[in-house]
């Protein structure tokens, strides 16, 4: 099913558990989060916390944010 939460880690392979979360990279995050920032979109700060989408978030607001999406996963090569 699909829905308007959210929540992401940098890992190479899928995150299941509290316990995998041990091995995301932290400061692939940390990285990620300023990244998003300094392009306008803010994220929760701990990769703990969910997102989510609401009916405030426009067509035009969702394309920013892809935008934003794309500028910093190039940045970091994921």
């Amino acid at each position: 099913a699909l829905g308007t939460m959210f929540g992401y880690f940098f890992s190479s392979s899928r995150v299941h558990s509290l316990e995998e979360t041990v091995n995301c990279d932290k400061e692939k995050f940390i990285h990620f989060y300023g990244l998003m920032l300094a392009n306008g979109v803010f994220f929760a700060p701990s990769q703990f916390e969910a997102g989510f989408i609401s009916s405030s978030h426009n067509n035009e607001t969702l394309e920013e944010t892809a935008v934003a999406l794309r500028v910093a996963f190039a940045s970091i090569g994921s």
